[in-house]
């Protein structure tokens, strides 16, 4: 189920396993095209890759699929979701109609976990750019075990990304084993 309209209220402190079925976010509160009309040229966190940029912000998923020992959600009481890409490509298309944002950034820090997501969300919206004329740049946050290979990452580029990170808690080999960090 796909929802196209979102939904005041107070966030749930559960959500349900399938986050397809929770509306999108009403950001009409916070006044986000006053933000975005008046004050979003701050570049102290990013550099964008517009010289006017609107930059809005999406999260793909929630929780971690790993057990790192310092995580809260290491015993597994809240399970990693993701929302499909169809359901992403829906928030796109109506915020980008709302708010016409230019820059979009993907707030998980496990957005790109696998080669596989990350080349159907880049064909999904390169196919939204054509049907939709979406004229955005978008930046994701990755961790080092997602392994992303150089075809995906020159078809992410192709489809508007700009930037990305990687996540790397240390180098040291004895700290990586204390936090149960399996990068390799």
């Amino acid at each position: 189920l796909v929802r196209d309209k979102p939904v005041s209220g107070i966030l749930r402190a559960h959500t349900p396993a399938n986050l397809d079925t929770i509306p999108f976010p009403d950001y009409e509160p916070f006044g986000v095209k006053d933000m975005l009309d008046n004050h979003s040229m701050d570049t102290r966190l990013y550099r964008y890759s517009r010289p006017n940029p609107r930059p809005f912000n999406i999260v793909a998923s929630r929780s971690c699929p790993f057990n790192c020992s310092f995580f809260v959600h290491q015993h597994r009481s809240i399970p990693y979701r993701d929302r499909s890409i169809d359901n992403i490509m829906a928030e796109i298309k109506y915020f980008y109609e709302k708010y016409e944002f230019n820059i979009l950034i993907i707030l998980d820090e496990l957005f790109a976990v696998s080669n596989k997501r990350m080349l159907d969300f880049c064909n999904a919206v390169m196919a939204g750019k054509e049907k939709y004329h979406w004229d955005f740049d978008w930046m994701f946050q990755t961790h080092a075990s997602a392994k992303l290979t150089l075809p995906v990452l020159k078809l992410a580029k192709k489809a508007g990304c700009f930037f990305f990170s990687y996540g790397l808690e240390s180098a040291s080999e004895k700290v990586l084993k204390s936090m149960n960090k399996k990068i390799q």
